[in-house]
């Protein structure tokens, strides 16, 4: 399979593109273009309480040249509005060319991967390749508008395609294992996801495919408070179950997940490098989906992301809200 990476997004396109281009690599150079970003990589002490998830070893192309779909994937050509940066990092990554154009992206390809940094290009790009014939892929988050990604979804199954938008939080190996665990907690109460708050509620996609992950879809009722230090989002379930996301701002780096039920609690932390292996395995799954044509993620899933990110109004406390999927000119780049 053939995938072209649309990249406006350089960091991104370079992880994707390390990860997809294993054969050639010895290890995933995820954060060899990852400056600190001041804003989130601020002096703080964290305490790890007993319980976290341990660091998942490390990966190698090896651990994905075993499976039969990724060795025959191949990005084979990228599209940046900064083509310089792209040929660059291209040529480090094998990428044999950086194109013009989408289009010329589409000619080249059987599946494309969308990077650029806003989401109000996520839609127009999308909905191009689908147009195209190509499967797609679309970074976080989904599309600006839970509209626009309702009409994508429509357009990928009326042409037999495969689409899938998802963060790499949802597929970390302590993530996965924590779902694996919650059933010693009897029936469930709560989740509380805490991350950080950048750019309006752009960044709590992550968050919101954590809370989908854990309680599954049905969101019911959902309202966001906006402040100078928080976004929150709280949603409840029909069975009475509530998830909270907390979103921080101008702390030091966290990505911590609680869940309650009637006989405790269970947490953990998604580190980099459990976010990392979440990345390989998002990586992983699209690739295999394409493959065995069927999605990588149920359509309902990612309707259900949309909804707690985009739908609910935004109650003001102290300041005025923040454009949500926007994405500003953050100090050394977005940490993902």
């Amino acid at each position: 399979m053939r995938i072209g990476m649309m990249g406006t997004d350089i960091m991104h396109a370079f992880e994707y593109t390390s990860i997809v281009n294993c054969a050639s690599n010895d290890q995933f150079p995820m954060v060899a273009m990852k400056p600190l970003d001041a804003r989130m990589e601020a002096h703080v002490a964290t305490i790890r309480p007993q319980g976290l998830a341990q660091e998942p070893p490390p990966l190698t192309g090896a651990d994905l040249k075993r499976d039969s779909a990724m060795r025959d994937a191949r990005v084979v050509c990228w599209w940046s509005d900064d083509s310089a940066t792209a040929q660059r990092h291209a040529a480090r990554l094998g990428v044999a060319e950086v194109v013009a154009s989408p289009a010329e992206v589409f000619r080249r390809t059987e599946a494309v991967w969308i990077c650029t940094k806003l989401a109000s290009t996520h839609f127009s790009l999308a909905k191009a390749a689908l147009q195209a014939g190509r499967h797609v892929f679309v970074d976080k988050p989904f599309t600006a508008t839970k509209q626009e990604a309702l009409e994508l979804l429509d357009l990928a199954e009326s042409r037999g395609l495969i689409i899938a938008s998802s963060s790499p939080w949802r597929w970390a190996p302590a993530l996965q294992a924590l779902k694996r665990d919650m059933v010693a907690l009897g029936s469930l109460r709560s989740v509380v996801c805490s991350a950080p708050a950048i750019d309006g509620a752009f960044y709590l996609t992550h968050s919101a495919d954590v809370v989908d992950e854990l309680l599954g879809p049905g969101a019911g009722d959902i309202g966001i408070v906006h402040s100078a230090l928080h976004d929150s989002i709280a949603v409840d379930y029909p069975d009475g179950r509530r998830a909270l996301i907390n979103g921080m701002r101008d702390i030091g780096w966290v990505r911590h997940v609680a869940v309650f039920g009637e006989r405790g609690y269970l947490e953990t932390e998604i580190t980099n490098a459990q976010r990392d292996h979440g990345k390989v395995e998002l990586v992983r799954r699209f690739v295999t989906a394409v493959s065995r044509g069927q999605w990588p993620l149920e359509r309902r899933r990612m309707e259900d992301v949309m909804t707690i990110i985009t739908e609910p109004p935004i109650h003001e406390r102290g300041a005025p809200a923040a454009p949500r999927h926007t994405r500003g000119a953050a100090p050394g780049g977005d940490p993902s």
